[in-house]
This record gives structure tokens, sequence and C-alpha cells, in this order.
């Protein structure tokens, strides 16, 4: 008899189970449903279109350069207005740039550099200003241009040509040869500094006679020269041998060579 109350018993408690488990419904996923991706705000593509840069009103009225006693020196001065009815502020700056000619290059005509930009400060209208400064010129450069610049474009600008580079005067005064070299002696006669970018050399030519009687010269080196003014300078090089009568010459590299002096020796 307690058998049988027993089994009962277990058999109550199993089907008490099965309807608990029933009634809980499905198995919870504990690691929650997928997110939902919300959309963003909106993107006001007008606002990513880059703002034109307003004209500033300003304008070169006038410029004007000049030598100074180092030969690459170039001084200029540059007259700028404010032709607006309003204040300028801005940013624009002001660009100096040289015209370079140079006939043995495939491009003969180029502009370059010369200074990137200048603060430009505050004009009220109707107001002038004048600014000036120095660039380093060579002898390839045969105009200036300067501009009122902005980030990306270029407001106004006026251009002039320059005149020729200075030459001053230098002379040979004595060629020695020995030891299969040449000593050149030279003096510069004039009140200029005959600078880095003067392009100022002395080259060396071999000689070869014809038989013609005539002689056909050829580079056989040389080297390039600066000098303080009035400066007596002395330099020495090698000498290709085997040839009848050499030249020493002094020259500036221009768009067309200029020789100053020259002298013909012999070994």
């Amino acid at each position: 008899m307690k058998s049988c109350k027993g089994v009962l018993l277990y058999a109550l408690l199993a089907v008490f189970a099965l309807t608990s488990i029933a009634a809980a419904g499905p198995p919870v996923n504990l690691k929650g449903a997928p997110a939902v991706k919300q959309p963003g705000p909106a993107i006001n593509k007008n606002i990513l279109k880059q703002i034109p840069e307003a004209d500033p009103g300003l304008a070169i009225i006038g410029m004007q350069s000049r030598h100074t006693q180092e030969v690459s020196a170039l001084e200029y001065q540059v007259k700028i207005k404010n032709q607006s009815s309003t204040p300028y502020e801005g940013s624009a700056r002001l660009g100096i740039y040289l015209k370079m000619y140079d006939p043995s290059k495939p491009v003969k005509f180029r502009w370059d550099t010369a200074e990137a930009g200048k603060e430009i400060g505050l004009l009220a209208p109707g107001e002038e200003k004048t600014i000036g400064g120095r660039v380093v010129r060579t002898g390839y450069a045969i105009g200036i241009k300067a501009a009122v610049k902005g980030k990306d474009k270029e407001w106004a600008s006026r251009t002039s040509t320059l005149p020729d580079m200075p030459a001053p005067d230098v002379k040979i005064k004595n060629i020695s040869v020995a030891e299969g070299g040449v000593r050149i002696d030279m003096e510069n006669h004039s009140n200029y500094k005959i600078d880095d970018h003067a392009g100022f050399g002395v080259q060396v030519l071999k000689g070869t006679s014809q038989a013609d009687g005539s002689v056909d010269f050829a580079p056989a080196g040389g080297f390039m020269v600066k000098l303080e003014p009035h400066q007596q300078f002395t330099q020495t090089m090698t000498l290709t041998p085997g040839h009848d009568v050499y030249k020493a010459r002094l020259y500036y590299s221009r768009p067309t060579l200029v020789v100053v002096d020259e002298k013909i020796f012999w070994p």
C-alpha cells in the first residue's frame, strides 16, 4: 500500500514540473535583440562647398626697382591702394616674382618666386601704402612682377622690365704658367660687391692651331669668383697639356655671355 502511495506522489510531482515548464514559455535569449542602427543627422551638402574668396578691392598703382652696390641685390617698392568703400582687413598678401630668360633651356621663359608673400596690413577706404623689400636677382632675370594674392587667386598685379644686371669692371692683371698649372691674378676695378649670384667666372680655353693659321679654342676648365669692391684676387688651376696656346676669359653669365676681359698665354 505504501509503495502505491509513493508511485502516486512521484507521478503528481512529474505532472507539476511539466506544467510549470509549459507555463514559463520558450527559453529567453540572454544576449538580447540585435541593435537597430539609428539614422544620423542629415548633412547639408552646401556647407561642404568652399566659400569663394571675396575681392579685397586692392590695386597696385605703382612699382619701381633699383640695383644696389651688391650686384645681385634688387630693391623694390610697390604702392597699393584700397579702392573699395570699406576698410580692408583681409588676409591677401603681396608676392614678388622674377621673369627668367635662358635661351639654352627648352622652356626659355618662366616666372620664379622671389618673395612668397608679404603682409599688406589694414587699409582704410582710399588709403595708399608703399611696401618695399629686397630680392636676389640673377643675370637671367629680365622682368619683375608684383601681385596681390589670396589663397587661390591673384586679385591684382603689375609687371615691368628690368634693366640689364650690372657687369662690374674686372681685369686680368697677370697670368703665369708653371709646373703644369696657371696662375691668374685679377682685380675688381668697381665699387660693386660681386657676390655669389652675380654669375662672374673665369674660363680657361685650350687652343689648337689650324692649317689656315687660325686657332680653334675649346673649354678647358674654370671657376666662379666672388669679389669685394676693388679687391685683388689670385686663383690657380691645372692646365690640360698638349696644346699650342691658351686663353683666360673673365665673364658674366647672362642670356648672352658678357666678356669683360680675356688674355692669350702660352705654356
